[in-house]
Protein backbone atom coordinates (compact mmCIF):
# COMPACT_ATOMS: atom_id res chain seq x y z
CA UNK A 1 0.00 0.00 0.00
CA UNK A 2 1.35 3.41 -0.91
CA UNK A 3 1.64 5.80 2.02
CA UNK A 4 2.63 9.43 2.04
CA UNK A 5 4.90 11.44 4.30
CA UNK A 6 2.88 13.27 6.93
CA UNK A 7 3.41 16.96 7.54
CA UNK A 8 2.50 18.25 10.98
CA UNK A 9 1.96 22.00 11.18
CA UNK A 10 1.91 24.47 14.03
CA UNK A 11 1.80 28.19 14.62
CA UNK A 12 3.50 30.10 17.42
CA UNK A 13 2.87 33.79 17.81
CA UNK A 14 5.54 35.95 19.40
CA UNK A 15 4.72 39.54 20.26
CA UNK A 16 7.57 41.98 19.74
CA UNK A 17 6.05 45.32 20.61
CA UNK A 18 8.25 48.41 20.54
CA UNK A 19 8.42 50.36 23.78
CA UNK A 20 5.90 53.20 23.73
CA UNK A 21 4.13 55.97 25.54
CA UNK A 22 0.41 56.69 25.20
CA UNK A 23 1.11 59.93 23.34
CA UNK A 24 3.70 58.68 20.83
CA UNK A 25 2.92 55.40 19.08
CA UNK A 26 4.01 55.15 15.44
CA UNK A 27 4.74 51.51 14.58
CA UNK A 28 4.71 48.16 16.33
CA UNK A 29 5.50 44.65 15.14
CA UNK A 30 3.97 41.24 15.69
CA UNK A 31 5.85 38.08 14.69
CA UNK A 32 4.36 34.72 13.70
CA UNK A 33 6.69 31.72 13.93
CA UNK A 34 5.59 29.05 11.44
CA UNK A 35 6.81 25.46 11.61
CA UNK A 36 6.09 22.12 9.99
CA UNK A 37 7.67 18.71 10.53
CA UNK A 38 8.26 16.20 7.77
CA UNK A 39 8.20 12.78 9.39
CA UNK A 40 10.81 10.11 8.71
CA UNK A 41 9.68 7.85 5.93
CA UNK A 42 10.79 4.92 3.81
CA UNK A 43 8.84 2.74 1.37
CA UNK A 44 9.94 0.02 -0.99
CA UNK A 45 8.82 0.49 -4.56
CA UNK A 46 5.98 -2.06 -4.90
CA UNK A 47 7.29 -3.04 -8.32
CA UNK A 48 10.49 -4.19 -6.63
CA UNK A 49 9.04 -6.13 -3.70
CA UNK A 50 9.72 -9.34 -5.65
CA UNK A 51 12.24 -9.23 -8.44
CA UNK A 52 12.44 -12.19 -10.83
CA UNK A 53 15.78 -12.43 -12.55
CA UNK A 54 15.53 -15.06 -15.28
CA UNK A 55 18.74 -15.22 -17.29
CA UNK A 56 20.06 -12.22 -15.36
CA UNK A 57 17.43 -9.90 -16.87
CA UNK A 58 15.53 -7.64 -14.46
CA UNK A 59 12.21 -6.35 -15.75
CA UNK A 60 10.59 -4.19 -13.08
CA UNK A 61 7.85 -2.94 -15.35
CA UNK A 62 6.89 0.71 -15.66
CA UNK A 63 6.69 2.39 -12.26
CA UNK A 64 4.27 5.30 -12.34
CA UNK A 65 4.57 8.71 -10.79
CA UNK A 66 2.02 11.00 -9.23
CA UNK A 67 1.37 14.66 -9.74
CA UNK A 68 2.66 17.21 -7.25
CA UNK A 69 1.06 16.89 -3.82
CA UNK A 70 -2.01 18.86 -2.84
CA UNK A 71 -2.50 20.66 0.43
CA UNK A 72 -3.92 18.42 3.11
CA UNK A 73 -5.92 21.18 4.80
CA UNK A 74 -5.38 24.53 6.42
CA UNK A 75 -4.18 24.64 10.00
CA UNK A 76 -4.75 27.85 11.83
CA UNK A 77 -5.73 29.99 14.77
CA UNK A 78 -7.96 32.94 15.58
CA UNK A 79 -6.67 35.89 17.57
CA UNK A 80 -9.18 38.25 19.08
CA UNK A 81 -7.61 41.59 20.00
CA UNK A 82 -4.52 40.90 17.88
CA UNK A 83 -3.86 44.62 17.97
CA UNK A 84 -5.46 47.78 19.37
CA UNK A 85 -5.83 51.11 17.57
CA UNK A 86 -7.79 54.31 18.08
CA UNK A 87 -6.94 55.64 14.61
CA UNK A 88 -6.66 54.47 11.03
CA UNK A 89 -3.95 51.84 10.63
CA UNK A 90 -1.68 50.49 7.90
CA UNK A 91 -0.26 46.95 8.09
CA UNK A 92 2.70 45.50 6.18
CA UNK A 93 3.87 41.88 6.22
CA UNK A 94 7.39 40.60 5.65
CA UNK A 95 8.66 37.01 5.77
CA UNK A 96 11.95 35.19 6.07
CA UNK A 97 13.55 31.84 6.84
CA UNK A 98 16.91 30.29 7.65
CA UNK A 99 17.82 30.32 3.95
CA UNK A 100 17.42 34.10 3.84
CA UNK A 101 14.78 33.95 1.10
CA UNK A 102 13.02 37.07 2.34
CA UNK A 103 9.68 35.22 2.14
CA UNK A 104 7.68 33.14 4.66
CA UNK A 105 8.68 29.81 3.06
CA UNK A 106 9.21 26.86 5.38
CA UNK A 107 12.84 25.76 4.99
CA UNK A 108 15.64 23.81 6.63
CA UNK A 109 19.24 23.08 5.73
CA UNK A 110 19.83 19.73 4.09
CA UNK A 111 21.35 17.06 6.32
CA UNK A 112 24.51 16.81 4.20
CA UNK A 113 24.91 20.57 3.83
CA UNK A 114 24.04 20.56 0.13
CA UNK A 115 21.77 23.58 0.51
CA UNK A 116 18.27 24.31 1.82
CA UNK A 117 15.17 22.19 1.34
CA UNK A 118 11.87 24.03 1.18
CA UNK A 119 8.23 23.08 1.53
CA UNK A 120 5.42 24.49 -0.57
CA UNK A 121 3.95 27.03 1.86
CA UNK A 122 0.55 28.71 1.93
CA UNK A 123 -0.33 31.47 4.41
CA UNK A 124 -3.72 33.19 4.66
CA UNK A 125 -4.41 35.89 7.25
CA UNK A 126 -7.84 37.55 7.48
CA UNK A 127 -8.19 40.82 9.44
CA UNK A 128 -11.45 42.30 10.76
CA UNK A 129 -12.59 45.49 12.43
CA UNK A 130 -15.96 46.83 13.55
CA UNK A 131 -18.10 43.77 14.03
CA UNK A 132 -19.70 41.80 11.23
CA UNK A 133 -20.41 42.38 7.55
CA UNK A 134 -22.93 45.21 7.16
CA UNK A 135 -22.14 46.85 10.48
CA UNK A 136 -21.15 50.55 10.29
CA UNK A 137 -17.45 50.84 9.49
CA UNK A 138 -17.01 47.08 9.08
CA UNK A 139 -13.88 46.20 7.14
CA UNK A 140 -11.95 43.09 6.23
CA UNK A 141 -8.51 42.70 4.65
CA UNK A 142 -6.84 39.44 3.59
CA UNK A 143 -3.16 38.68 3.08
CA UNK A 144 -2.33 35.60 0.95
CA UNK A 145 1.11 34.17 0.30
CA UNK A 146 1.86 31.00 -1.66
CA UNK A 147 5.32 29.74 -2.50
CA UNK A 148 6.42 28.03 -5.69
CA UNK A 149 5.01 24.51 -6.26
CA UNK A 150 8.48 23.07 -6.88
CA UNK A 151 9.98 24.09 -3.56
CA UNK A 152 11.83 27.10 -4.92
CA UNK A 153 12.77 30.20 -2.91
CA UNK A 154 10.07 32.40 -4.46
CA UNK A 155 6.36 32.95 -4.08
CA UNK A 156 3.50 35.37 -4.67
CA UNK A 157 1.47 37.73 -2.47
CA UNK A 158 -2.01 37.62 -4.00
CA UNK A 159 -4.22 40.60 -4.76
CA UNK A 160 -7.87 40.80 -5.73
CA UNK A 161 -11.20 40.52 -3.90
CA UNK A 162 -10.25 41.07 -0.25
CA UNK A 163 -6.61 40.12 -0.89
CA UNK A 164 -4.28 43.09 -0.63
CA UNK A 165 -0.80 41.85 -1.40
CA UNK A 166 1.54 42.21 1.57
CA UNK A 167 0.28 45.68 2.66
CA UNK A 168 -3.07 47.28 3.37
CA UNK A 169 -4.70 49.99 5.43
CA UNK A 170 -7.98 50.28 7.29
CA UNK A 171 -9.74 53.43 6.17
CA UNK A 172 -12.10 53.17 9.15
CA UNK A 173 -11.12 53.58 12.77
CA UNK A 174 -11.89 50.49 14.90
CA UNK A 175 -14.93 51.47 16.99
CA UNK A 176 -13.79 49.41 19.97
CA UNK A 177 -10.10 49.69 19.14
CA UNK A 178 -9.85 45.98 18.39
CA UNK A 179 -8.26 44.39 15.31
CA UNK A 180 -9.06 40.68 15.11
CA UNK A 181 -7.39 38.21 12.77
CA UNK A 182 -7.52 34.59 11.69
CA UNK A 183 -4.26 33.00 10.52
CA UNK A 184 -4.27 29.81 8.48
CA UNK A 185 -1.34 28.08 6.86
CA UNK A 186 -0.56 24.82 5.16
CA UNK A 187 2.51 23.04 3.84
CA UNK A 188 3.17 20.31 1.29
CA UNK A 189 6.12 18.45 -0.16
CA UNK A 190 7.36 19.80 -3.50
CA UNK A 191 6.21 16.53 -5.07
CA UNK A 192 4.05 13.55 -4.15
CA UNK A 193 6.03 11.17 -2.02
CA UNK A 194 7.01 8.57 -2.99
CA UNK A 195 7.03 9.16 -6.74
CA UNK A 196 8.79 6.15 -8.18
CA UNK A 197 9.77 6.57 -11.79
CA UNK A 198 10.36 10.30 -11.60
CA UNK A 199 13.89 11.69 -11.48
CA UNK A 200 13.86 14.35 -8.77
CA UNK A 201 16.43 17.04 -8.32
CA UNK A 202 18.05 17.16 -4.88
CA UNK A 203 15.84 20.02 -3.71
CA UNK A 204 12.58 18.34 -4.75
CA UNK A 205 12.80 15.75 -1.99
CA UNK A 206 12.49 17.35 1.43
CA UNK A 207 14.59 15.73 4.18
CA UNK A 208 12.85 14.66 7.35
CA UNK A 209 12.88 17.23 10.13
CA UNK A 210 11.46 20.57 11.22
CA UNK A 211 11.02 23.40 8.73
CA UNK A 212 10.57 26.97 9.93
CA UNK A 213 9.80 30.46 8.71
CA UNK A 214 8.79 33.78 10.23
CA UNK A 215 6.12 36.26 9.23
CA UNK A 216 6.18 39.73 10.75
CA UNK A 217 3.36 42.28 10.67
CA UNK A 218 4.18 45.95 11.19
CA UNK A 219 1.26 48.15 12.34
CA UNK A 220 1.58 51.88 11.74
CA UNK A 221 -0.70 54.68 12.91
CA UNK A 222 -2.10 56.88 10.14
Amino acid sequence: MKRFAVILSSVVVAFAFIAMTTSNVQAQSQQFNLSATVEKYVEVNPNFNIVDVPNQVIDPGEPGSDEAGNYGGLTGMTMEDAAYANCKVSVTYEGNNAAGDGEPILAREEVNGNGFDRLVTLVWIRHYINGDYGDPGWDRKDVWFKSDNNGASTGNWSTGSFATGKSFQFDHVPHDGEIDLTLNFDAALPHESPDFGTDNTWNQSADAGEYTATLTATYSAL
